[in-house]
């Protein structure tokens, strides 16, 4: 791996990590890191609340909170980015059957040394694709989800991705991606 350091005060920085492990299936080692992103996203956002103004009348609450951003959102839908069709397809049973599986159970993790829970049970529904197997309009319906705040009933957790997202994908919202192999 190679790397440019940036001084921590640059507006819109980004933090880019590899994760290499020799002996292990790619696909394991996608699941693991993608349950640690998910439910990691899901403690910052518990531990990071609406603060609205205490000048706030009750009727005006209701419609701050739809127009506040919350700091933790954009870490809250996991995009995974494969190289190919035939990765991502493997991948997408790996999301429906282990992760979701998995990710309920996260929250009873406890960190040994200091004692902290690191992480929160969280519960994912569907994982959409924007790809070519996918109709035009499923994806225009998948980009439309993508920008809603988590929260939102029709909010999406994952969305597995191959070169679309490199054509016209602008979603603001999105802040998380994997990039699953070496792109």
């Amino acid at each position: 791996f190679f790397a440019v350091t940036e001084q921590g005060n640059r507006e819109n920085a980004r933090l880019y990590a590899g994760v290499s492990v020799q002996g292990r299936n790619q696909k394991v080692v996608m699941m693991r890191v993608s349950n640690a992103l998910l439910a990691g996203a899901l403690k910052l956002y518990e531990e990071t609340p609406l603060k609205l103004d205490p000048a706030t009348k009750p009727k005006e609450k209701a419609e701050n909170e739809a127009r506040y951003k919350h700091p933790a959102d954009p870490y809250m839908t996991l995009l995974t980015y494969f190289n190919s069709l035939k990765e991502l397809g493997g991948s997408r049973r790996i999301f429906e059957d282990e992760v979701f599986a998995r990710i309920k159970l996260y929250g009873d993790r406890v960190r040994e040394e200091p004692k902290l829970k690191m992480f929160s049970s969280r519960s994912l529904s569907e994982v959409v694709e924007l790809t070519s197997r996918v109709s035009t309009s499923k994806v225009a319906d998948a980009k439309r989800q993508l920008g809603k705040p988590y929260g939102d009933e029709s909010s999406i957790g994952v969305a597995l991705a191959t070169n679309m997202i490199s054509v016209g994908l602008d979603i603001t919202r999105l802040g998380m991606m994997l990039v699953s192999g070496q792109p």
